[in-house]
């Protein structure tokens, strides 16, 4: 009697740890694919931020651009605008230097 329930204790033990071995396999595998699915989130959001930093990148440089084509527009008008107001005096000046130059 005392062999067989020996025995049986062996065999409970020896089905103890089998299961515990399946566990802990088990356990390795769940946490090896909880990293995995972890490394593929890092790796997708890090993707979807350098997209994003790029949208931004193009939003800034189109921003940028228009604000410089308005900029010399701008410029360019003072330009004209100077340039005009130059010509009205230009024949005052050249009067000035020509009575200069004989008066002097």
């Amino acid at each position: 009697m005392a062999l067989e329930a020996m025995k049986k204790v062996a065999e409970a033990e020896s089905k103890a740890a089998a299961l515990k071995a399946e566990a802990e396999g088990e356990a390795r595998k769940r946490i090896a694919e909880a990293n995995r699915a972890g490394a593929n989130l890092v790796k997708a959001a890090g993707a979807e931020a350098e997209q994003k930093a790029k949208e931004l990148m193009a939003e800034a440089e189109k921003a940028a651009e228009k604000k410089a084509a308005e900029m010399k527009a701008e410029t360019e008008a003072k330009c004209r605008a100077l340039q005009a107001e130059a010509r009205k005096h230009l024949s005052d000046a050249a009067r000035l230097i020509a009575e200069r130059v004989v008066s002097g």
